[in-house]
């Protein structure tokens, strides 16, 4: 080949890529040879001109590949030399020498110098989004070089287009195509997709592509069960998008380094407590289901894939929304104003103790949340402390600081426990040292402020005590401590 297939950061030219490679069983781009095109081209073409996908592709990825009225059903069987005219066409550019007559007709060819707009090579074909996803139309100068309609791409690039739409998901009538620039992540996640595209294209009269309804949760599901999670912490872009020149939209969402770092090391470090979490997050089914809601279903020759995972869905809001997500996932408190079918609404962290993980909870406050270790070793230390004081001092200790509110009360109700345990004599450590106390709710620099997350310490400490309190001590105290969660809901809801 006289020409390289290589990444060029494009999403939707390294998607494709990372498909070619996939289906060829190679490691590296450069690995691949014009048998192993050859060999996607004659897999790729049958399937491009079955209705079930090219009517999706002309729709939601290339628009107007193929006209509308070359696919409708009344017209099927007539245009069907002219449909495969077009995808021959299109399949032939990466092999164009030059010197044989162009083999797509119906494309303007690319005048002697022109370059690939992704990645500087000589360019083969000019193209707009017919081959590019989510740019203008034939006739637009709008997101084209030099003021004219079109863009120059190269035979790399071209082949590398048209299989990227086998390295994605459909969803809900969107493609969803996932990106990385650490190339090992990308190239295991889009060799999943390949294969669950290769199995469902297998399928016979099916009408539709197969829609993986939550394609979020399907993520971070493929993200540990790939063994990603093992590997590089490299972040991810994951785009939802249709093409349609009549209703174009996009949604973006980004999995920075720093959460899949926390997602890879937390399912390791306590599993079976992250399991806990993941199978208490997932949807609940509702009352009166309809049969278009199933979870998994065929109907008319369509499959739907796939459930809702609360907690999985969440990690994509981070880190914007880490004291919320600790709170719901991490430190079980039941939430407000949510879904019905999201089983949040029962969470508890007094009857959910094996879903509640300090290490868990450490390694988010300091993966996320940036928090310093030395102040979560000071919480964690403390809350053993105060667990020890409530089970050999004052069992009525819980409540207290359960209760305390204003900064003014928990700080008072800290300092006359460890005055009691000081006199009581039974502890054998003081239960406040100084600059443990400083390290967990004030500046370091400034005894004399309160940092602004103090009432986020109070909560961590909470879940420590009840983490290290015995059973017994907790059957004797079910009850109240039932009517403090109940209470503190009430609270929350007023």
């Amino acid at each position: 080949m006289d020409y390289r297939i290589h990444y060029t950061g494009h999403p939707f030219v390294d998607v494709g890529v990372a498909t070619l490679v996939a289906h060829a069983n190679v490691q590296h781009p450069e690995e691949l040879e014009a048998h192993h095109l050859e060999a996607f081209e004659a897999y790729a073409k049958p399937i491009y001109l079955k209705r079930m996908l090219l009517g999706y592709i002309s729709y939601v990825v290339f628009p107007n590949l193929v006209n509308a009225g070359l696919i409708g059903e009344k017209n099927w069987e007539k245009f069907a030399e002219k449909r495969q005219d077009i995808v021959h066409g299109l399949f032939s550019l990466w092999k164009w020498d030059g010197k044989t007559p162009y083999p797509a007709p119906n494309e303007v060819p690319c005048q002697a110098g022109e370059t690939c707009v992704f990645c500087g090579q000589e360019g083969v074909v000019k193209m707009s989004q017919r081959l590019v996803p989510m740019v203008g139309g034939e006739d637009s100068i709008n997101f084209f070089p030099e003021g004219t309609p079109k863009m120059a791409l190269c035979r790399a690039c071209t082949i590398a287009l048209l299989a990227m739409p086998f390295g994605t998901l459909n969803s809900d009538g969107k493609c969803f195509i996932v990106h990385s620039h650490h190339t090992a992540t990308l190239q295991q996640l889009v060799k999943l997709y390949l294969g669950y595209n290769i199995r469902d294209f297998a399928l016979p009269n099916l009408a539709k592509r197969p829609n993986h309804k939550y394609p979020k949760t399907q993520l971070i599901e493929n993200l540990i069960q790939a063994g990603l999670h093992t590997s590089k912490a490299a972040s991810i872009t994951a785009y939802l998008f249709v093409a349609s020149s009549q209703n174009a939209d996009i949604q973006i969402f980004h999995l920075p380094s720093s959460i899949i770092d926390f997602v890879r090391s937390a399912s390791r470090a306590d599993e079976k407590a992250w399991q806990q979490i993941v199978n208490r997050a997932w949807e609940l089914e509702k009352v009166s289901k309809s049969k278009e809601s199933k979870d998994q279903e065929e109907d008319n020759n369509t499959i739907v894939y796939g459930k809702r995972n609360f907690f999985y869905e969440a990690l994509f809001d981070l880190p914007q929304n880490a004291v919320s997500f600790l709170r719901t996932y991490l430190l079980r408190n039941k939430t407000k104003g949510k879904t019905k079918t999201d089983p949040s609404y029962t969470y508890s962290f007094i009857k959910e103790r094996e879903a509640i993980s300090w290490t868990l909870i450490s390694l988010f406050m300091e993966k996320v949340m940036n928090m310093e270790r030395k102040r979560i070793e000071a919480i964690r230390n403390l809350g053993e402390r105060l667990a020890s004081y409530i089970q050999e001092v004052d069992s009525r200790f819980y409540r207290t600081i359960y209760l305390a509110r204003g900064e003014s009360n928990i700080r008072s109700a800290l300092i006359k426990a460890a005055n009691v345990a000081r006199t009581s004599g039974t502890l054998n450590e003081p239960l406040l040292p100084f600059d443990e106390f400083i390290d967990v709710f004030f500046y370091t620099d400034d005894a004399n402020n309160l940092l602004p997350d103090w009432y986020l310490a109070k909560d961590l400490l909470l879940v420590r005590i009840m983490e290290c309190l015995n059973p017994q001590w907790i059957r004797a105290n079910q009850d109240e401590l039932e009517a403090l969660a109940s209470d503190s809901v009430a609270e929350q809801a007023s």
